[in-house]
C-alpha cells in the first residue's frame, strides 16, 4: 500500500477523490487498489483537518496507513 503523501492540502470546495492518493499492489505486482477500504470522510465545504485511514488486506496481511487532508481557504489571513 503506497500513499502519494502522508498529508495533503486542498482548497474549499475543490473536487477530491480519496482513492486518487493511494495505490495497492499484491506480492505478484498486480494492482489491487480497488480492494482498499477507506475510513473517514472529508468535508470540502468546511475548513479543517480530516484523517483518512486506508486499509488493504491480501493473503492474510493487513496494512493500514493514514493521510491527513487539510481543507484550507484562500483567505486564511482573515
Amino acid at each position: 500500500l503506497s500513499l502519494q503523501q502522508e498529508s495533503i492540502s486542498i482548497k474549499l470546495r475543490e473536487e477530491f477523490n480519496p482513492i486518487d492518493l493511494v495505490k495497492a499492489l499484491n506480492y505478484d505486482g498486480e494492482d489491487i487498489t480497488s480492494n482498499v477500504v477507506i475510513n473517514g470522510e472529508v468535508n470540502i465545504n468546511e475548513k479543517g483537518t480530516y484523517p483518512l485511514e486506508y486499509t488493504i488486506e491480501d493473503n492474510g496481511v493487513v496494512v493500514t496507513k493514514t493521510v491527513n487532508v487539510q481543507v484550507v481557504s484562500n483567505y486564511d489571513y482573515l
